[in-house]
């Protein structure tokens, strides 16, 4: 448990003169949080106000979210800082309940009162990468707050293992509101599924970190061979610095601007800003003379006079940066990582019999459990399986099997045949992902899915994108790329020339055909089959005892 100090002082807020970008609507000083040291704030370069403020009224915040998403991207709310505490804090929790009162009531579990305001007492949960501590223009009072707000997020999400973005965007949140609307933002932020905003794994990071190369070299093949050329074909200096350039060296008007996107859009946003530094650091030519490339980027971000209007602009004008392609990258990643480390422990060393016969299961046994887990990616073959659905007790109504298996990420689906035949699939993203409103595809996940037979024979049928490099390449190939479809009277999994599972909505009847996506053949001797049983298996920690 952490021991955090807690020094109530209220939520006082200090009027400042602040330059043109800090006048309200109204054409008052906007009044920044007392927390805030806002004699360190420096002036706004690029200033946009309405021509006159005092007449101009405060836009209502869209409720519907393509024309939230283009109020965010095109700064509709740049002349009003003081409008942000409510665009943003409604950006958060536009589809959640905000759970008001959370903060304070655990707040009071968590903290020791103490009046004491030093630094030094300040203590960051484990999940904190110091690397990453940037606080911006938070005074000592509101470095408090932010630890405050940092314990009792750990308190109430013991899951988050590692969350580099937290610090950096709870202080973002802190110049704007107070701790318990920057808790309610940040819990919003890590149960939304729309989009994601901020990874909780050390290795969910850097895989997110590490696709940054392989972005650049896809989308910006000049700018990539320039990094090449500009550091004797070790271009991955650089590119490690990539995030540092947005959190640690973007002014801090310009990052408010990306702040309003990333909650709109989530983690994409890094990727499109991080590719518009190179391009414009390229345009503008400021590494001539350079001898330390990350050094020159850097400075070429804090002194920088492009507004961040520009900066924004040309990160959306990468066309085919979908999140379909990020996470075919991110999943060649995060293969190449597992494929390359032999620190986690092997499936085999697993109680999986013990964990599935407590768990329930009718469908496999401990041995072909086994294989499965052999199968997966090594960060999650450390987890024992937890049953959270199967028709034996849940019954065949698809309406229960997505009350059951919603936001459970991910999982596997099992199914046995009226023949006997066992087969199924692992998949990497929750089905709750089929209610996201931006969608433009029926088809959602990523390409660590795969499928697989146990019984008449035990064979995995990963994505065809990992094996064949020259078939799906950037990866584009469309049919490649149709991992989960769900809708109200079916379930699929793979496409192209055929589902590769597909179950009808009341789940007693399936079919199963040759797809792209897996390049598998049909995994039962009839196309069209008749379930015995459905189970849907989650993963739990190892030391979880029932």
């Amino acid at each position: 448990m952490y021991c955090c100090i807690f020094n109530p002082k209220g939520s006082r807020r200090l009027t400042v003169d602040m330059s043109a970008e800090d006048v309200t609507p109204n054409g008052q000083a906007y009044s920044y949080p007392a927390w805030v040291d806002t004699a360190a704030i420096p002036p706004v370069k690029h200033p946009h106000v309405p021509t006159s403020p005092q007449s101009s009224p405060t836009k209502a915040i869209p409720t519907d979210l393509k024309k939230l998403k283009k109020s965010a991207r095109k700064g509709k709310y740049k002349g009003t800082l003081g409008e942000r505490d409510n665009l943003w804090y409604q950006i958060c929790i536009r589809k959640v309940s905000a759970g008001h009162g959370i903060y304070d009531e655990v707040s009071k579990d968590v903290f020791l009162e103490s009046n004491s305001s030093k630094d030094e007492n300040l203590v960051f949960p484990a999940f904190v990468d110091q690397n990453y501590v940037f606080t911006y223009y938070l005074n000592s009072e509101g470095k408090q707050k932010l630890s405050q707000l940092l314990c009792v997020i750990s308190s109430t999400r013991p899951d988050i293992i590692y969350c580099p973005l937290m610090v950096p965007v709870a202080s973002l949140l802190l110049h704007f509101m107070d701790c318990s609307q920057a808790y309610d933002c940040l819990a919003a932020l890590h149960t939304s599924n729309t989009y994601k905003h901020m990874e909780q794994t050390r290795s969910g990071h850097e895989s997110f970190r590490m696709t940054f190369g392989k972005l650049v070299q896809r989308f910006s093949s000049s700018v990539h061979k320039l990094i090449v050329q500009k550091t004797n074909g070790n271009p991955q200096e650089v590119y490690d610095d990539w995030l540092f350039w947005i959190l640690r060296d973007l002014p801090i008007h310009h990052l408010i601007r990306v702040m309003d996107c990333y909650l709109m859009e989530g983690l994409k946003i890094f990727y499109r800003v991080g590719l518009s530094v190179l391009v414009l650091y390229k345009k503008h030519r400021a590494y001539d003379g350079a001898t330390n490339i990350p050094a020159s980027i850097q400075k070429f971000l804090q002194t920088t006079d492009i507004s961040p209007e520009e900066f924004l602009s040309v990160g959306f004008q990468f066309r085919g940066l979908s999140r379909s392609v990020i996470g075919a990258y991110q999943t060649k990643v995060k293969v190449a990582a597992d494929d390359g480390d032999g620190s986690q422990s092997s499936p085999q060393s697993l109680s999986v019999p013990i964990a599935l016969r407590r768990s329930g299961s009718t469908i496999v046994t401990g041995k072909q459990l086994q294989t499965i887990w052999s199968w997966l990616p090594t960060r999650f073959s450390i987890y024992q399986p937890s049953l959270v659905f199967t028709s034996e007790d849940h019954g065949f109504s698809i309406n229960t099997f997505y009350q059951r298996c919603e936001y459970c990420e991910p999982t596997i689906l099992l199914i046995k045949t009226m023949d006997d035949e066992v087969f199924g699939a692992y998949l990497s993203t929750c089905w709750g992902q089929r209610n996201d409103e931006e969608q433009k595809t029926p088809y959602f996940g990523t390409g660590e899915s795969f499928m697989f037979s146990l019984s008449p024979e035990e064979k995995k049928y990963p994505w065809v994108g990992l094996i064949d490099n020259n078939k799906v390449s950037g990866p584009s190939d469309h049919a490649a790329h149709l991992f989960m479809r769900a809708q109200a009277n079916l379930i699929a999994v793979g496409g192209g020339g055929g589902d590769g599972i597909c179950l009808d909505g009341d789940l007693t009847k399936g079919r199963t055909k040759a797809c792209i996506t897996f390049n598998n053949p049909p995994l039962a001797k009839e196309e069209v089959f008749q379930t015995r049983v459905i189970e849907v298996l989650t993963f739990a920690d190892s030391d979880d005892g029932d």
